[in-house]
């Protein structure tokens, strides 16, 4: 039952679905499954991200830390 809370919770409707955070943040989401080399580039691109500016975007737009 709890694996049904947290899929609702986490808006998933397909599986695989492939999820990404930093700091509590999403910061990408796909439904499907990725090639290995496009898993690692993407891990790359979130590894790469600025953090402080994808904070101010996500409290510009109201989107909260989740967790939260």
């Amino acid at each position: 039952m709890a694996t049904i809370e947290l899929a609702s919770a986490a808006q998933i409707t397909s599986i695989p679905t492939l999820m990404a955070f930093r700091d509590g943040i999403l910061v990408f989401r796909q439904a499907g499954a990725l090639p290995a080399a496009a898993l690692e580039q993407l891990i790359a691109s979130v590894e790469a991200l600025d953090m402080d500016e994808v904070t101010a975007q996500a409290a510009a737009s109201g989107a909260a830390p989740s967790g939260s």
